[in-house]
């Protein structure tokens, strides 16, 4: 049986495959900054999932993009299911950005379940933020730590292969603090 730490490495370079090798990070480039955030910026992977900010340039109707970048996907023979999400923060939930987001599913290379995208388009206000939370995890990332939350994302995953929703960041923090 493969070992989280193996299994997060064998997604991680998948995700690198699905992101540079079949152009799905040229295609985000076209609608602002791109900045990977979660598991995958993290390299704490547990199943096939990829959450990424796009900064929205000034003066451009972020709804007008999500909904041409969800046309995109739409459009591609690998996506099996698109959404376009409105005010999902208005939830309050901790760890969910302002901003809208397109989550695509994709049907391609051989992880199960298959590919999830969560694309949120943010100002970068909301970016600075994001891309804090982010590196203020990094920093407190050993060796040890990444093997534990590893471990508990794995132990954590639903019958449909992933992981509860939101789960990683409550998951980091609790790890990252128990062991500070």
């Amino acid at each position: 049986m493969i070992s989280s730490i193996e299994k997060a490495k064998f997604l991680k370079k998948e995700a690198d495959q699905l992101l540079y090798e079949h152009g799905i990070h040229d295609i985000l480039q076209e609608y602002g900054k791109v900045i990977y955030v979660g598991s995958y910026a993290l390299d704490l992977m547990a199943w096939p999932d990829i959450d990424l900010d796009i900064i929205v340039p000034k003066g451009k109707n972020a709804t007008a993009l999500a909904c041409k970048l969800a046309s995109d996907f739409i459009a591609r023979e690998e996506s099996i299911k698109v959404a376009f999400i409105r005010r999902l923060h208005l939830r309050r939930q901790k760890g969910i950005p302002v901003g809208l987001c397109v989550s695509a599913r994709m049907e391609i290379l051989t992880a199960k379940p298959n590919w999830k995208l969560d694309m949120w388009l943010i100002d970068e206000k909301q970016a600075g933020k994001t891309l804090a939370d982010t590196k203020k995890i990094k920093a407190q990332l050993t060796e040890e730590k990444c093997a534990a939350i590893l471990e508990w994302k794995n132990r954590l995953l639903t019958k449909d292969g992933r992981t509860p929703s939101l789960s990683g960041y409550w998951l980091y923090q609790a790890i990252l603090s128990l062991t500070a």
